[in-house]
């Protein structure tokens, strides 16, 4: 996949969404994905050549994505790699843009492996589990084993960082916690499903 049109360094992404698009060099319909991208939209989808071989498409479009969500800042930078496949013997590029969250965590990844090889293959993937706004939930008391596990951190409405430290005080707020002021820590109380606190998945 050839990538001229979204350039290394950071953007920001606003929707996703699936579509489909008429590929006139093989006469046929395929599935697509259009992602809005800095206010402008692309679509991506697979050329599926002669059914052996795909290569990834990216194109800019006026269709919009039907899921928007808010502002995230994402890092694009596009991968080429050329090696050498002894087994097959062909020289071997992989040409794959990369989004990645502020992170470093991939949030969309799309372009074309080994496309210098007799079966190159489109590649697509979507992590919508590591946009910010999926990893940041309302706290609720029914999180407590996720919490304790460390899956989640628990932050309060100011980013400060969150300790639990009882979940069940015999009180309207039975969530007794250390706020950490930064070399010292308060103590604060919450109700069950608290709104001034939120848990962010790790």
């Amino acid at each position: 996949m050839r990538n001229d049109l979204i350039a290394d360094g950071w953007h920001v992404l606003t929707g996703i969404g699936e579509t489909t698009v008429y590929d006139d060099w093989n006469n046929t319909t395929a599935d697509a994905v259009v992602f809005q991208l800095d206010g402008r939209n692309f679509i991506v989808y697979a050329d599926k050549a002669d059914g052996f071989r795909s290569y990834g498409r990216l194109c800019e479009t006026d269709e919009r994505p039907q899921v928007v969500f808010p502002r995230h800042s994402v890092h694009a930078y596009t991968e080429e790699v050329d090696s050498f496949d002894e087994e097959s013997m062909w020289p071997v590029r992989h040409e794959i843009l990369h989004l990645e969250n502020e992170d470093g965590e991939p949030v969309l990844e799309i372009g074309t492996d080994n496309s210098d090889t007799y079966y190159p293959s489109a590649i697509f993937h979507w992590y919508p589990e590591n946009l910010p706004v999926n990893k940041r939930k309302r706290f609720d008391i029914s999180l407590r084993s996720e919490i304790e596990s460390g899956r989640y951190r628990v932050v309060n409405s100011e980013g400060k960082p969150v300790r639990i430290i009882c979940w069940d005080m015999r009180n309207a707020k039975p969530v007794v916690a250390l706020v950490d002021e930064g070399g010292f820590e308060l103590i604060g109380r919450y109700s069950a499903d608290d709104e001034l606190l939120t848990v962010i998945r790790k």
